[in-house]
């Protein structure tokens, strides 16, 4: 008879499994904007386990961010939040650099794309794609990510504790 530590440890490796391989089928519905010629993904908003880039152009200058997103859509709305109220200017650097074009009165645009699709964190392995690819293109593709510093590789995984198994959430 096997004992309880492999039976719980069998049992956390069968949901996580699931777990980590269900968000990456495709959803049924990719866009949920209200007019969908305003998307930020040009109708694939929905889409997850990401690592994005946000480039701000404005009439002088491009500047553009790399960031990565387990749930795009909830990430781009923290950022046009962050956009919006003052108390959230520094929450990154996205939006100390947005602050600063409007502080200064100039107009810019800001085009979102998807840079890769990965997987996220998997508890088992310790591993986290979305981490590893974002912290690669901060340092071996500087061009595509100019407003990100170098001390945002020293996180860890700043998204594991939502694949910890006491987080779990079976729906």
């Amino acid at each position: 008879m096997p004992n309880m530590t492999s039976i719980i440890s069998s049992h956390n490796k069968t949901l996580l499994s699931d777990y980590n391989t269900a968000p990456t089928q495709q959803p049924n519905k990719q866009c949920n904007c209200r007019t969908e010629d305003k998307c930020p993904l040009q109708g694939k908003c929905l889409e997850m386990n990401v690592v994005y880039q946000a480039i701000v152009t404005t009439d002088t200058e491009t500047e553009s961010y790399i960031g990565l997103a387990t749930n795009f859509k909830e990430c781009f709305r923290n950022h046009t939040t962050s956009f919006r109220h003052v108390n959230k200017r520094n929450s990154t650097k996205l939006s100390k650099h947005v602050w600063k074009l409007k502080d200064a009165n100039k107009p810019f645009n800001i085009a979102w794309k998807v840079l890769r699709k990965c997987k996220p964190y998997n508890n088992i392995t310790k591993k986290c794609s979305l981490c590893v690819y974002e912290k690669f293109v901060i340092i071996c593709r500087k061009a595509l990510c100019s407003l990100n510093k170098r001390n945002e590789l020293a996180t860890s995984f700043p998204h594991r504790n939502t694949y910890v198994l006491k987080n779990l959430k079976v729906t």
